[in-house]
């Protein structure tokens, strides 16, 4: 499930650019270059970091540090003037995972001097965000402490996996712990926004899905439907906010190819009496004029015409005393 991260790293990185440009043009500053628009100093981030994954055992990757750089410095500058009040709820939640004790001793070695309610906040960024991924014992650590407590996220995440079983028969992995990490980070990363996700060029990529794939559009309409019906008031809660989720369902379909299983292909047995690279072509028009609404199984001259839905040929095919009415068409 690592594309999922990559996908929405990649988005992440490229939108904290554009925030950090667009400050940068409001204060009369410059941008050169990758300097950070913060008053916190490049070195000083670094440094923070460089203790975190002293402290963690770990090694980030570029993406992963200048995601956390950019968190970091906001957190540090925003706390300043706009601390947080974190909910109960969630600091038990963050309290069930043994590890979040690390980010304690990262405050205390770095001076860091941030209180309980912004760290409990950086716990969540570097989690949900992807800062973390890669990492098992921490993944783990991290849904197992939403399991313990039922969290809105694990439920909603079991309530994904009855749906999908109960739609396309395919069992999602609810008892790997790396999945399910993945599968909560996604929904507990849809509280930090709401609707369209692409907040810079108001893309919908629903209304593009429903345009230019309109037989995967309908899917998903039917599986939200669905993951509706079965769900309890606080997962209808998370699932008001679709825009926010829909990327990444239509991930696990894509993934899975659930997309093809949901599908029942129209059979078409083609004829041809003049060269295979015809048949060929024939059936990649097909493919590019229906592909978007159908789905396709092609036959050739073996297979017997009462196995098929549609037969195409350039010579006439007597179909009458098939046990099923056939549609012929010469070409």
């Amino acid at each position: 499930m690592g594309t999922f991260w990559g996908h929405w790293g990649l988005f992440t990185a490229f939108c904290v650019d554009l925030l950090k440009i667009r400050m940068a043009i409001q204060r009369g500053l410059t941008v050169f270059g990758n300097v950070l628009i913060f008053n916190t100093e490049l070195a000083k981030l670094d440094e923070y970091i460089a203790n975190f994954e002293e402290i963690y055992g770990i090694s980030l990757d570029p993406l992963q540090r200048k995601k956390f750089a950019y968190w970091l410095a906001i957190t540090l500058e925003r706390s300043q003037i706009a601390p947080l009040n974190m909910k109960i709820a969630k600091k038990q939640i963050i309290d069930n995972d043994p590890n979040f004790d690390l980010m304690w001793q990262w405050n205390k070695k770095g001076e860091l001097t941030l209180n309980q309610d912004e760290l409990y906040f950086l716990y969540q960024v570097i989690y949900v965000f992807g800062i973390i991924d890669g990492n098992p014992n921490y993944e783990n650590s991290y849904a197992s402490a939403h399991q313990k407590n039922q969290t809105h996220a694990y439920q909603a995440v079991m309530n994904l996996a009855l749906v999908i079983k109960k739609t396309f028969n395919f069992q999602l992995g609810t008892t790997d712990l790396e999945l399910m990490f993945n599968f909560i980070a996604f929904h507990e990363r849809s509280t930090f926004f709401y609707g369209n996700s692409d907040v810079f060029f108001n893309r919908s990529y629903i209304t593009e899905l429903r345009e230019e794939h309109p037989r995967k559009y309908q899917i998903m309409q039917k599986l939200k439907e669905q993951l509706v019906k079965h769900s309890n008031q606080s997962v209808t809660n998370l699932l008001t906010n679709w825009e926010q989720l829909f990327l990444n369902y239509y991930f696990i379909l894509d993934y899975y190819d659930l997309f093809a299983k949901k599908v029942t292909p129209v059979k078409i047995l083609v004829q041809d009496d003049l060269h295979h690279t015809h048949r060929l072509w024939l059936m990649n028009k097909i493919r590019a004029y229906f592909g978007h609404s159908f789905a396709f199984e092609f036959y050739d001259y073996k297979t017997p015409v009462s196995k098929v839905d549609l037969v195409i040929s350039n010579y006439y095919i007597d179909t009458k005393d098939c046990f099923n009415e056939k549609l012929t068409y010469r070409t």
